[in-house]
């Protein structure tokens, strides 16, 4: 080693002493504390409020303390709340559009009278207007596309019109008259016969005696031979 230089080495335990060795002026001891832990509870969520469009979910959540070997306690949210954010109680469930049966206005009366029919259309469509495929709004009833309809009786809108009878086929004696027997509507128009069925049909012919052919004809008597 040079001149001025001190070599540095490491010595055992036994080398320095042990009275050398830094100890506490005074020995103590502590117990160690148990953490003790406020954290949220919550339950599941319920079910949605709708089966479509925009419903809502709620769930309960509550603070609760525990401590090792201890039985869990609900405390106020205060404790929870002071050191994390308490969790929702409500969020939204089932967002997309509903589904529905769509009807348009039914038609006029198959009929002008008695019983008839009306008809519309029904589809499956979104709440925006889009078609969907009748399936998809089965859970649903779907809407008549056919109903009846009954208008006035038939008897109030046609009858039976009747012309003048003809003149006797004969002219004396028994013979035959004729007369036009029509089923008309209100407006003019002559139409089938089963449109007035409800009312009963007038006779088209009936029998006549115009003379007694008694008057026109007569024994004519000669003069007696020899």
């Amino acid at each position: 080693m040079g001149d001025g230089a001190i070599e540095l080495g490491v010595a055992t335990g036994a080398e320095c002493g042990l009275s050398f060795i830094p100890k506490p002026s005074v020995w103590t001891s502590s117990q160690c504390l148990t953490p003790r832990v406020s954290s949220w509870k919550t339950t599941e969520w319920s079910m949605c409020s709708v089966t479509c469009g925009r419903g809502q979910q709620t769930r309960s959540v509550y603070c609760t303390l525990s401590e090792p070997g201890q039985v869990e306690v609900v405390r106020d949210d205060s404790e929870c709340a002071a050191v994390t954010v308490k969790p929702l109680t409500h969020q939204a469930c089932n967002q997309l559009q509903c589904a529905s049966w769509r009807t348009t206005d039914w038609t006029e009366c198959s009929v002008s009278c008695g019983e008839g029919v009306q008809t519309r259309s029904v589809s499956c469509v979104l709440e925006s207007g889009g078609q969907l495929p009748d399936f998809v709004c089965l859970a649903q009833t779907k809407p008549p596309a056919v109903r009846v309809c009954l208008l006035n009786s038939c008897t109030d809108n046609f009858s039976w019109y009747i012309g003048a009878w003809s003149a006797c086929s004969v002219t004396c004696g028994e013979g035959i008259q004729n007369r036009p027997v029509s089923c008309m509507s209100h407006s003019g128009g002559k139409v089938p016969d089963f449109a007035c069925s409800a009312q009963v049909k007038p006779s088209s012919t009936q029998s006549c005696v115009p003379d007694d052919c008694s008057e026109f004809f007569s024994w004519h008597v000669g003069v007696w031979g020899l």
